[in-house]
C-alpha cells in the first residue's frame, strides 16, 4: 500500500489510503501531505516527458507509415482467379528432392517450392486412400465425414471443396489414376467434369499411369481457358511400394519419358519422379495458356508407404511416421520467395 500511496497520494493528498498496522501510535495525528515544490517538480517533469514524447511519437508515425508505403509497393498480387490442386497417392514426402531426398526426384515440384510455401510436417489423418481424399476434400477427419475405409459412400451431407468453388463460379473437373477414387463413391460432388473412366489403360481399368491422367486435364484446361475461374483436381497414383507407372513383363519399372536420374533398383523413387513429371505436365500447360501467375497451386499426397520399415511394405494399417506424413507444397499467385514452416499441419487444413 505504502507504493500506492507514493504513486498517487502527492497529486491527490484527499485520498486517504491505509497504512500498516502500527506506523501511526493511537492519537499522533497523520503526517500533513506534502506541498509546494514537489507539485512544480512534477510538472516540470511532466512538461519535459511532452517535450520529447510528442517529437518521438511523430518520427515513430512517419517511419511506420513510410514502411507500410514499401511494403505495399513490394507486395505481389495474391489475386486468385483459379486453383490446381494435386495428389500424389502414397507419396512419402522424404522421397521428393525438395524434402532433403539426394537423388533429384522432383525438379518440377522442387522449382514451384523455390516460390512457395513448403511445409515440413504435413500429415493426413488415416493412412487409406479414399478416407484421406474425402478428408482433403471436405476439411474433416473420418469420423466426422463417416468414411473409414475404401468402397465407402462419401454421405452428400459432406460439403467438398469441389462444392464450395462451385458456389462461387468456377468450373470444376476432376481426373483420377485409380478406381478407388471412383464416382461410385460419391466423390464426384461439385464437379462439372469427373473422369474416372480408363479406357487406355493397361491396368484392366483399375489405375491409369499419370502421363494419361495429366494428358486429360490438359485437354479440360484447354477446353475451359477461357471459363472465368478453374478448379482442377488432378490425382496420381504412379507411387507405390514395388511398382512404378510402366512395368514390363519382367516388373521392373520403365518410363517412357526420360527422368533426370537412373531409378533402375529404385522402382519407389522413380514413381515419384515419373509423377514429378507428369506434374510438369500440367504447369507447363498453364504457364501456356496463361493461366499460371493467377493459380493457386495446392501438391500433396493422401498417405505415405511403409517400404518395410517396422517390417511393413504397404500402408494402410499402422501410423508410423512413413505412413502418416504427407508432402505439402503450396503457391500463390505471383509468389517469388520461398518459405518453409516447421509446424505441424494436416490435410483437413487445406479445407479450414
Amino acid at each position: 500500500m505504502g507504493s500506492s500511496r507514493a504513486l498517487f497520494g502527492r497529486a491527490c493528498p484527499h485520498i486517504v489510503f491505509p497504512l500498516p498496522r502500527g506506523a501511526i501510535r493511537k492519537g499522533q495525528a497523520l503526517p500533513a501531505p506534502r506541498q509546494g515544490p514537489v507539485r512544480e517538480n512534477i510538472g516540470v517533469t511532466r512538461r519535459k516527458i511532452w517535450y520529447w514524447l510528442v517529437p518521438l511519437c511523430l518520427v515513430a508515425a512517419a517511419l511506420a507509415a513510410l514502411a507500410s508505403l514499401r511494403l505495399l509497393r513490394q507486395r505481389p498480387d495474391y489475386a486468385i482467379r483459379h486453383v490446381v490442386l494435386i495428389s500424389l497417392d502414397t507419396c512419402r514426402p522424404d522421397r521428393l528432392s525438395c524434402y532433403g531426398y539426394p537423388k533429384k526426384t522432383t525438379p518440377n515440384i522442387d522449382r514451384l517450392a523455390a516460390h512457395g510455401v513448403l511445409f515440413a510436417n504435413a500429415y493426413t489423418p488415416i493412412p487409406t486412400t479414399l478416407p484421406a481424399h474425402c478428408s482433403m476434400m471436405t476439411g474433416q477427419i473420418p469420423p466426422i465425414h463417416g468414411v473409414f475405409s475404401q468402397g465407402v459412400f462419401l454421405p452428400p451431407a459432406a460439403h467438398t471443396l469441389a462444392e464450395t468453388l462451385k458456389t462461387e463460379g468456377f468450373t470444376t473437373g476432376a481426373f483420377t489414376s485409380s478406381f478407388v477414387l471412383d464416382s461410385r463413391f460419391s466423390m464426384d460432388q461439385g464437379f462439372d467434369t469427373y473422369d474416372d473412366d480408363f479406357p487406355d489403360s493397361p491396368y484392366n481399368a483399375r489405375r491409369r499411369p499419370g502421363d494419361q491422367t495429366s494428358a486429360r486435364a490438359m485437354k479440360w484446361l484447354e477446353d475451359n481457358a477461357d471459363a472465368n475461374r478453374l478448379f482442377l483436381f488432378a490425382h496420381y497414383f504412379d507411387a507405390h511400394a514395388h511398382f512404378g507407372s510402366y512395368v514390363d513383363t519382367k516388373g521392373s519399372f520403365f518410363s517412357p519419358v526420360p527422368l533426370t536420374e537412373d531409378f533402375t533398383n529404385d522402382p519407389y523413387a522413380s514413381g515419384v519422379a515419373f509423377a514429378d513429371h507428369c506434374v510438369g505436365m500440367v504447369i507447363d500447360k498453364l504457364k501456356e495458356l496463361g493461366l499460371y501467375e493467377s493459380t493457386l497451386i495446392i501438391i500433396t499426397g493422401d498417405h505415405g508407404e511403409m517400404l518395410g520399415e517396422h517390417g511393413e511394405d504397404y500402408h494402410g494399417y499402422f501410423i508410423y511416421e512413413s505412413n502418416i506424413r504427407v508432402p505439402l507444397v503450396i503457391r500463390l499467385p505471383n509468389q517469388t520467395q520461398a518459405r518453409r514452416v516447421e509446424d505441424a499441419v494436416g490435410l483437413i487444413d487445406i479445407l479450414p
